[in-house]
């Protein structure tokens, strides 16, 4: 296999997979309507992979399952803590990548039910992919913020959500 410094990964793969994390927050507020909203909005996202924080569970339903069920996914959750990354694993955020040059702050004071804690601005949700492989595999090609209301509108969490595309 020979070596190109203008194609180092191959060929480039132009599909994608949309990958969406936010942190919901849990049943604080008025949690039914914001369920809604956030249900409404992965929709309209149309995420392939979707990852809840801070997503509530009691013995009669989960949020998780409401929005595998919104949007037709199969529900698969992981709870807890992982392992840590392997030594030498280089994890790069897809905003920093793929971003639209803003800070990309998912922690805003524009958004009021974040505002009352007095923290300052911030990216507190990320996207993380390592570097690209064969073809660009992993590599962010697109990446923005989920749940960004004008304050005058109900607000969907405490955080933004972020929405990234990886090729793959």
């Amino acid at each position: 296999m020979s070596f190109s410094q203008y194609e180092p990964y191959g060929p480039v793969v132009e599909t994608t997979m949309r990958i969406a994390t936010w942190n919901v927050w849990g049943r604080f507020g008025r949690w039914r309507e914001r369920q809604a909203g956030i249900e409404e909005t992965l929709a309209a996202a149309a995420p392939d992979v979707v990852c809840l924080v801070e997503s509530w569970s009691d013995p009669q339903a989960n949020q998780p399952a409401l929005v595998a069920r919104r949007l037709g996914y199969e529900l698969r959750m992981l709870t807890g803590r992982t392992a840590p990354a392997a030594p030498g694993l280089v994890c790069y955020d897809a905003w920093e990548i793929a971003g639209d040059g803003t800070p990309g702050h998912t922690w805003s004071n524009r958004n009021p039910l974040a505002a009352v804690a007095m923290y300052p601005d911030r990216r507190m949700d990320y996207v993380l992919s390592a570097w690209p492989r064969r073809g660009g595999v992993g590599h962010p090609v697109r990446c923005q913020r989920l749940g960004v209301r004008p304050a005058d509108q109900p607000q969907l969490s405490d955080h933004y959500g972020v929405l990234a595309d990886l090729r793959y």
